[in-house]
Formats: C-alpha cells, sequence, structure tokens
C-alpha cells in the first residue's frame, strides 16, 4: 500500500453513504467538508482516496473559501476497499444464464438435413448439384424457348437418392427448398453466458483458456460445477448436463464491461452446436 499523510483535523467527515445492488456489489461514498487549501491536500492524501474507484473536490465558485471532497469506493467501507493486496472481495457475483444467437444459414445446414451426411458421404452436395444442373437446364430451355423452360424437378431424374424412405422423403424436401429459392434458414442457438462482476482491484483474472474452441458439454458442466456455490447462481439454468449431452460449445473470447465505481463486468459466452455440423470438423474439440 502506498504511503499515506495524516489526516487534516480541519477536514471533517460530514456524511457517509452505502448501497449494495446485486449485479454491482457495495458501493460507498464518503463526503468531507473543509477550507478550499485543506480540501485541496486531501485529494492528494492517500489518507482519504486510498483505495477509492474515485474522488472529486467540489466547490460551490471557484472564489469559494470552503469545499467538498467526495470520495466513492466499490466497497462496504474505506478500510476494505484499502486492502488492494488482499481483497476483501475477489468478486461479487458469478452468475450463469440463457441468452440467443439468432442468424440466417443455408438450409442444408441445419440439423434436420445435416442428418443427410450420415446417409452417405457428399449426399448433401449431390443433392446440391442436382439443383443446379436443374436450373441450367431450364434456364437454356428459356433461351432456347423449348420444352426444357417447363421442365418440372424430380430429384430422381439426376441421382439415385439413398437411405430409407423416410431418408429420401427429406433428401428431396431439401432440394425442394433449394429449387424454391429458399437460400437461408432462420437458426436459433443456446448461448450460455458467465457474467462475473468484480472489483477493480480483484485478484481474479480473466480466463483465457481453451479460448476458440469446442467444449464438449461434459467439460462445461464441470466448469460449472467448480464454481464458487457462495455466490453461484447456476440452478436457473437447469440441468444443461442431460439436456444438452451429446452437444459442444464454443467459447468465445471474453469481453469486459465497466459498471462504474470501480466494478467490472467479465463475460464469457458458450455457444452450442449439435453432432454433424460443420463447425465442430473446422474447430478445435475439447473434451
Amino acid at each position: 500500500m502506498a504511503d499515506r499523510l495524516k489526516g487534516n483535523v480541519a477536514v471533517r467527515l460530514v456524511r457517509k453513504d452505502s448501497s449494495w445492488r446485486q449485479q454491482a456489489g457495495w458501493t460507498t461514498t464518503y463526503t468531507y467538508h473543509g477550507l478550499r487549501d485543506d480540501i485541496d491536500a486531501a485529494k492528494n492524501s492517500g489518507f482519504y482516496t486510498a483505495g477509492a474507484s474515485s474522488f472529486q473536490a467540489q466547490y460551490a465558485s471557484n472564489s469559494a473559501s470552503d469545499g467538498y471532497l467526495v470520495v466513492t469506493y466499490a466497497a462496504e467501507s474505506k478500510e476494505d476497499a484499502e486492502s488492494t493486496d488482499d481483497p476483501t472481495i475477489k468478486e461479487f457475483s458469478n452468475d450463469w444464464m440463457f441468452s440467443e444467437n439468432r442468424g440466417q444459414v443455408e438450409p442444408w445446414k441445419l440439423p434436420k438435413y445435416r442428418a443427410l451426411e450420415a446417409v452417405k458421404a457428399g449426399y448433401i452436395e449431390r443433392i446440391i448439384q442436382s439443383v443446379e444442373r436443374y436450373k441450367t437446364v431450364v434456364q437454356g430451355g428459356i433461351a432456347s424457348n423449348d420444352a426444357n423452360k417447363d421442365i418440372e424437378f424430380d430429384l430422381d431424374n439426376y441421382i439415385d437418392p439413398d437411405g430409407d424412405a423416410s431418408q429420401i422423403a427429406l433428401a428431396k424436401e431439401l432440394a425442394g427448398l433449394l429449387v424454391s429459392g429458399q437460400n437461408s434458414s432462420d437458426q436459433e442457438r443456446h448461448v450460455l453466458r458467465n457474467i462475473r462482476t468484480v472489483p477493480g482491484n480483484t485478484s481474479n483474472s480473466i480466463d483465457h483458456f481453451k479460448t476458440g474452441q469446442m467444449w464438449s458439454n461434459d467439460k462445461l458442466v464441470s466448469l460449472m460445477s467448480a464454481s464458487d456455490a457462495v455466490i453461484t447462481q447456476r440452478n436457473i439454468v437447469g440441468d444443461v448436463a442431460t439436456a444438452f449431452d451429446g452437444s459442444y460449445w464454443y467459447k468465445s473470447p471474453p469481453i469486459t464491461n465497466p459498471l462504474g465505481n470501480g466494478k467490472f463486468e467479465v463475460v464469457t459466452e458458450w455457444t452450442n452446436y449439435v453432432d454433424n455440423e460443420p463447425e465442430l470438423t473446422t474447430n478445435t474439440i475439447y473434451s
């Protein structure tokens, strides 16, 4: 801790306010009153400002002979905030919650149709190429004004569909979407967010472990279970172990957001992917 000047008896504590919020934790403000010269000296003294998240000298006017020093701490008390070498509070909260990731993808990337790849490797590409060939034939027919301009699409005319009856029906359904010009579809994903609220003097650091990798569901559940049960609220997300068994979670780089009063929010997101999605092939798996 830095050396501090002794307090000035001419600078008097006139008010102390403390409040607590779940998201931000404790905030405590001390207000001192004194002559201008004494307030100017106090704001540069560690006796009054050590451990503070912010402080400000306030005067009624440029010529005022007295004023106030307002000192704010991200803690329950001045004494707690000054313990920078061994903070009383390492983090105020450690929450797990769900959000969503919604975007547009090509229809063949949806899990429903990705299942066709399990029937035969390259199945989806053969369907796509069949549709492209059909479009070429129709375009040629329109250009030549011949019968091909009115030809109807039938997947059987281009490939021999593989699989059982339900799989063949699914392949023809996908082909029908592409023929109709349905080149994109909505896709929603579950996103698990870990939000930690910490004081500026926390000894905790941002966790970059296995960032940019696909975590198995078991690894993510283990991480959640290892969090401090005293401050972690994880029950609200339900039984992740069972509900998402066999899936994977892509860990995005963590970000920090200032909350004011010397507190920070550390947010890390994991986005859910199911088996057979191409992202599982293009990213490293951590399991």
